[in-house]
């Protein structure tokens, strides 16, 4: 897969900084982070991130798709945007689900 083929950047959620054949950077408007995303062929994409534009760049995770690998910067986004806490549903007692928080023991 090169980039270039049929793969569209939400550009409201993200702002596009380069883009070559093989790979991507983009800045996520909510956080600030900036994502290198490098297409491995056909078999899948490398992410890498960094929080301030000074930073380097470091891996972050390895996806199939282009539409897995937006997943998981939003997903990382809402964790940041959360205080850096995971955000799930728990589903309590009253049959109410509410955000979770795992524990730390």
């Amino acid at each position: 897969m090169k980039f270039t083929e049929n793969i569209s950047i939400d550009r409201d959620y993200f702002e596009v900084l380069d883009i070559l054949p093989d790979q991507v950077v983009i800045k996520s408007k909510c956080t600030g982070h900036t994502w290198q995303l490098v297409f491995r062929g056909d078999r899948y994409i490398d992410i890498y991130h960094k929080h301030k534009d000074r930073d380097s760049f470091h891996w972050h995770q390895s996806v199939l798709t282009f539409p897995d690998a937006v997943d998981e910067i939003k997903g990382h986004d809402e964790f940041q945007l959360n205080g850096r806490r995971p955000t799930y549903l728990v589903y309590a007692r009253d049959g109410i689900y509410r955000n979770g928080r795992l524990k730390k023991y």
